[in-house]
C-alpha cells in the first residue's frame, strides 16, 4: 500500500516562515499588495509553499468567493461517438478556462443528477442531450436555481418544453445544411429518386432533417420517407423502414439516412434483398461515424465539427454567466464526407447542376 501523503496547510507554511498565517494567505491569495506585505516577504512565502508541496483547497476558495467554479455536464448517451468527442472538447475548454466539471451520466437516473447539480451548487450547466424525465418542471427547477443552461446537440423531443426553452442556450450542427449537402451530392452522383429513413421520433435532429428533405426535395419529385412506428434501435428503423420502401415497390435509387447508424440497417436489408450499394440504391449517412471507413461499402456522411462544439458550448454558457447576456441559439456548419456508398451506379452520369 502506498504511503499515504500529508496535505500541506497553511499552518505548515506558517511555522516555517515564522509568519502568521493570515499574512500566508493574503500572499497565496495575491494580495499581498493591498495587505502592505513586503515583495521578499511574499516571494519566501512562495518559495517555502512550493517547497512543501502545498495545493490550495479549492473548496475553501470557492466558500470565500461565494461561488464554487464548477460546470454541470450531463451526456445522454457515453457510447456516441459524436457525443464523446463532444463531451472531451467540453472537457477540454473547462481545465483551459480554470473551472471544474461536475459529470453525470443518464444511467444515475433523473432524480440523481438533478440533485447533485443543485446540491453542488454548480455555477451553470451543459446538457449534452436530455431525458424523457427532464420535463418542464426539471428546467423550472433549474431556472428558480439560478442554473444557465445550454443543450448541446439533440435532445429529447417534447413540444411542451417550448415555452420553458426560452431561458436555455443551445449549441448543434446546422442540420438544414447537412441535409442539403446530401441531397446536393446525391444529385451530382446521378441519382434522381431519392428517399429519406427516419428515426427515433424521441429525437430533435431527426425532426428537423426530416422536414428538411421534405421541403427541399419536392422542387424534384414527391417526398418519399420510410417510417416505422416501432420504438426500436436505429439499425433496426434503417432495416425495416427500408424493406417497407422496398415492400411498397417505391422506385428509388438513393437512400438518405436521419443517422450513419440508420444508413447501416438500411445496407443490411438491401442486401438480404438482393439489391446492390451503390449499384442499385446509393446510401447516405449523418454523423461520420468511426465506422463509416470500415462497412462495405465505406458509408458517405455528414461529418459534425464536435470540437467546435463543444467549445462553442462553454463560450456561449459562461458569456451568459459572465455578461448576462440572453439566451440564444448557435449552429456550427457540417461537412460532407464522401465514400463508396454513393459513388454513380453505371448509367448514371454525374450531374454539374443540383437542384436549389
Amino acid at each position: 500500500m502506498k504511503k499515504r501523503l500529508n496535505r500541506i496547510r497553511l499552518i505548515d507554511i506558517a511555522e516555517k516562515t515564522h509568519l502568521s498565517v493570515n499574512t500566508i494567505s493574503k500572499v497565496l491569495n495575491g494580495r499581498e499588495k493591498e495587505a502592505g506585505i513586503a515583495v521578499e516577504t511574499a516571494k519566501r512565502v512562495r518559495k517555502m509553499a512550493d517547497e512543501l508541496g502545498y495545493i490550495p483547497d479549492q473548496m475553501a476558495r470557492c466558500l470565500r468567493a461565494k461561488n464554487t467554479d464548477t460546470i454541470g455536464v450531463y451526456i445522454d448517451k457515453i457510447t456516441d461517438h459524436v457525443r464523446a468527442e463532444t463531451l472531451h472538447a467540453i472537457l477540454q475548454e473547462l481545465s483551459n478556462r480554470g473551472l471544474f466539471p461536475l459529470i453525470m451520466l443518464a444511467e444515475a437516473g433523473y432524480e440523481k443528477c438533478c440533485e447533485a447539480f443543485i446540491r453542488n451548487r454548480i455555477e451553470g450547466l451543459i446538457l449534452c442531450g436530455t431525458m424523457q424525465a427532464m420535463n418542464a418542471d426539471f428546467f423550472n427547477r433549474l431556472y428558480e436555481n439560478k442554473i444557465k443552461t445550454v443543450i448541446t446537440g439533440c435532445f429529447f423531443h417534447d413540444r411542451n418544453l417550448n415555452n420553458v426553452f426560452r431561458e436555455v442556450s443551445f449549441v448543434n450542427v446546422d442540420n438544414e445544411r447537412g441535409v442539403e449537402l446530401q441531397i446536393r451530392h446525391l444529385h451530382e452522383q446521378g441519382r434522381s429518386r431519392i428517399a429519406f429513413l427516419s428515426g427515433p421520433t424521441h429525437d430533435s435532429d431527426m425532426h428537423i432533417r426530416k422536414k428538411t428533405y421534405m421541403d427541399l426535395i419536392k422542387t424534384v419529385h414527391e417526398p418519399v420517407v420510410g417510417q416505422i412506428d416501432k420504438d426500436t434501435s436505429y439499425l433496426e428503423h434503417g432495416y425495416w423502414s427500408m424493406d417497407m420502401l422496398l415492400a411498397g415497390r417505391q422506385e428509388i435509387d438513393a437512400v438518405i439516412a436521419f443517422d450513419d447508424k440508420v444508413a447501416l440497417g438500411a445496407i443490411r436489408c438491401l442486401h438480404d434483398k438482393g439489391r446492390n450499394v451503390p449499384g442499385d440504391v446509393a446510401v447516405i449517412g449523418f454523423d461520420n461515424s468511426p465506422e463509416d471507413d470500415y462497412t462495405l461499402p465505406r458509408l458517405s456522411s455528414i461529418s459534425l465539427p464536435t470540437q467546435e462544439i463543444g467549445t462553442k458550448s462553454v463560450e456561449l454558457l459562461l458569456d451568459r454567466l459572465e455578461n448576462k447576456t440572453k439566451p440564444k441559439t448557435i449552429y456550427v456548419l457540417p461537412s460532407l464526407v464522401a465514400r463508396e456508398s454513393t459513388q454513380p451506379s453505371a448509367g448514371k452520369p454525374q450531374k454539374g447542376n443540383p437542384p436549389d
